[in-house]
């Protein structure tokens, strides 16, 4: 059976009770014979139940200074402190609460310095605000970005950082949520440093709204390696121009001299060939071996000819410089006809207007069509 302190307590006034009265009963039947000896016992009584409700006291103050000093410790941040349950009353159960109650305690302190370390190893900027804008928890990351102390930072209002005047817009913009949008923080300087801005409100479980977490990404970096990949493209740019200007202009100057050169000199050939058989033609005596040489001759080059007008046409066509693209293409298309027995047929509209490179290109992009 067990009992509780007040019982206890109770049962230690009665034994100092009950002995009092004894005493005084056994001191009636024997006073005439023992009146010194009754004198004694209730002294001997009154005696024996100080000294149990002393005992029982010194117990019950004993275990609450226990537990007083464990909770003590706990407030100071000893939270592996514990309590002995010595008994199954009041002082032991509560000895028990307390000692569950320090286990939740510390489990989580636990996670709670496991979150401050995520928080504090972030390499992004962390900011937690308050319902009401104010600036309640930051990360190294943040103070580095901003250039101030934490101490300066927390308390302050976001709208310092966001650079907002509108409190009312400025909170709208934080709790309604954000997800990666460009925009500016200030620094302590007044610099402007464009970040990558994501924010979410945080909520109670019954949905009171207790506050945002802001989180932004420095893209300084990232805009200068844009910028520089966009100089990069430019430059590829111009270079790929540039290549294709002067292969088309090393292409124009090889033509005209196919066209101009070799051409001039086999149309001389052949009117040198055509003088020879002639005179041949003239003497009775000819050779007819050497005649027929010479038609050979002449049907080579004619061949020779033709093929060169075909490499220097292949090679940049005289008419896309002469008469321009639509006129270069009905070319292309009736050699492609004459090659190959398909008949295409263009649709093209001879009033656009091209720059020459334009119209190079054009023609360049046709003829790889055709040819491939």
């Amino acid at each position: 059976m067990r009992w509780t302190i007040g019982e206890r307590l109770a049962l230690g006034m009665g034994a100092i009770i009950a002995l009092f009265l004894m005493s005084d009963l056994v001191v009636y039947w024997y006073a005439h014979e023992f009146s010194a000896l009754g004198s004694g016992f209730r002294l001997c009584a009154l005696l024996a139940g100080v000294a149990a409700g002393f005992l029982t006291l010194r117990g019950v103050t004993r275990r609450v200074r226990s537990l007083l000093a464990a909770t003590q410790a706990q407030a100071a941040g000893d939270l592996s402190r514990r309590v002995l349950p010595e008994a199954g009353d009041e002082l032991g159960r509560l000895a028990i609460a307390f000692n569950q109650m320090a286990e939740v305690l510390e489990r989580n302190a636990v996670s709670r310095t496991y979150l401050d370390n995520v928080i504090r190893s972030l390499s992004e900027s962390l900011l937690v605000v308050s319902p009401t804008g104010v600036i309640e928890t930051v990360n190294p990351a943040s103070c580095s970005l901003l250039g101030y102390l934490e101490r300066d930072l927390t308390g302050s209002s976001i709208q310092r950082v966001l650079g907002l005047n509108d409190t009312a817009l400025t909170l709208e913009f934080l709790f309604t949520g954000v997800t990666e949008q460009e925009t500016y923080y200030y620094r302590r300087d007044g610099q402007r440093i464009p970040v990558l801005f994501s924010a979410a409100p945080l909520r109670a479980r019954d949905g009171s709204l207790q506050g945002a977490v802001c989180i932004a990404l420095d893209i300084v970096e990232r805009r200068r390696t844009q910028r520089a990949l966009a100089a990069s493209r430019a430059q590829l740019r111009n270079l790929v121009q540039y290549l294709n200007l002067s292969r088309e202009e090393e292409r124009t100057q090889i033509a005209r001299e196919l066209h101009d050169q070799l051409g001039q000199s086999l149309t001389g050939i052949k009117m040198d060939i055509a003088w020879m058989q002639r005179r041949i033609e003239d003497h009775e005596a000819s050779d007819q071996r050497i005649a027929q040489r010479l038609n050979a001759m002449s049907r080579h080059v004619d061949a020779t000819v033709s093929v060169v007008r075909r490499v220097a046409t292949e090679l940049r066509p005289a008419v896309l410089d002469n008469l321009g693209l639509v006129p270069a293409l009905d070319l292309l298309l009736r050699q492609f006809h004459e090659r190959t027995g398909i008949s295409v047929e263009p649709s093209l509209d001879a009033a656009v207007d091209l720059t020459p490179a334009q119209a190079t290109a054009l023609y360049r992009i046709a003829q790889e069509a055709l040819i491939g």
